[in-house]
């Protein structure tokens, strides 16, 4: 499909599915000149966006108000815009019936902002969402204020060698809904650009934080009261901040006192 270029207005794909089980794997995947989702497209019945857009170079945009999977439940994303050219998610973006955004939007380099009011996982009904790999190798530079990834049991590599992301803003939420303390942030933000762990960062709920920020260069800061597996009852914290050469001080209070590693 690589002449495709244009989905026109008023395409109709699955709509029709009153079970909301309609699978668009590989639908669109190879599309390399295809260049928008537009304005109100509408794939609400999807419940498999696996690899859909996978390579699609050339894919900037997503219109306001396309539906992705929406009338279904525990939605697979895995590899969905995969090394697609995607600059943002645009704000309200509504992706909340995802269980698994493995390499959603990795490799996607020019990917620089997620708008407000993204929705990734929250409407999943049991913290198990899986974010590994999800930004990894992306052009993001923040994690917005009020991003709720509150859902995610795995953050694996989930932003590993986002070299622009600087930032992680106030109120964002990374597996704070998983009560069995055992969310995975493995290299989760290893080799990023960030600059500091914000004041109230809550990671409490993670048993792994292997490499989680290792080879952070630009990491200088630990704001206060940042939580790193403190509702655990073990926790990993092997080569957690190795290699991160401006950070010289842990700020008073940090409490690591759980970990076995």
């Amino acid at each position: 499909c690589s002449s495709l270029t244009t989905i026109g207005d008023g395409v109709l794909l699955g709509t029709a599915n009153a079970t909301a089980t309609v699978n668009f794997a590989d639908t669109f995947n190879g599309c390399t000149n295809l260049t928008a989702l537009p304005a109100g497209l509408d794939l609400s019945q999807g419940s498999s966006f696996i690899s859909a857009f996978f390579g699609c170079a050339s894919l900037t945009t997503i219109g306001s108000g396309v539906l992705l999977g929406t009338a279904a439940s525990n939605v697979n994303f895995n590899n969905a815009f995969n090394a697609s050219g995607l600059t943002e998610l645009p704000a309200g973006l509504d992706m909340s019936q995802g269980n698994t955004f493995s390499s959603a939007f990795q490799n996607c380099g020019s990917l620089a902002t997620i708008g407000s009011g993204v929705l990734l996982g929250t409407a999943n009904a049991t913290p198990t969402v899986n974010f590994a790999n999800a930004f990894r190798s992306s052009g993001l530079t923040a994690l917005p204020a009020g991003l709720d990834m509150s859902q995610g049991s795995s953050f694996n590599l989930a932003f590993y060698q986002c070299s622009s992301l600087t930032t992680i803003g106030s109120g964002v939420l990374l597996g704070t809904a998983n009560a069995t303390a055992t969310v995975n942030f493995t290299k989760a933000f290893r080799a990023s650009g960030l600059t500091a762990l914000p004041a109230g960062l809550d990671m409490s709920q993670g048993d792994t934080f292997y490499e989680a920020f290792r080879g952070c260069t630009s990491l200088a800061t630990i704001g206060s009261g940042v939580l790193l597996g403190t509702a655990s009852s073990s926790v990993n914290f092997s080569s957690v901040f190795r290699d991160c050469t401006n950070l010289v001080t842990l700020p008073a209070n940090l409490n690591l006192s759980k970990g076995d590693d």
